[in-house]
């Protein structure tokens, strides 16, 4: 009975961090695609090639690090003594 109503919770916890990890990431790059070029073009005076270089840099650097971050915590996971 314990364990289904932890299993249960888990669930719900897992549910909501990943409806916000949702959220916030498609906050940010609704941001960085129809913000950032705007903002470059008219306020910082760049060419689009620079913006659009900067852009796939970051989605680069981006996937790289998430990539290499998903392997170490995949290799060096915390196990639980429980």
């Amino acid at each position: 009975m314990k364990t289904a109503s932890i299993k249960s919770m888990f669930t719900k916890e897992i549910s909501l961090l990943a409806i916000i990890l949702y959220l916030v990431e498609f906050v940010r790059g609704a941001a960085l695609i129809g913000f950032l070029p705007i903002y470059g073009k008219e306020t910082l005076g760049l060419d689009l090639d620079v913006i659009g270089a900067a852009i796939t840099a970051h989605y680069l650097i981006d996937t790289a690090l998430k990539l290499g971050m998903g392997y170490l915590v995949h290799r060096f996971h915390v196990k639980k003594d429980h």
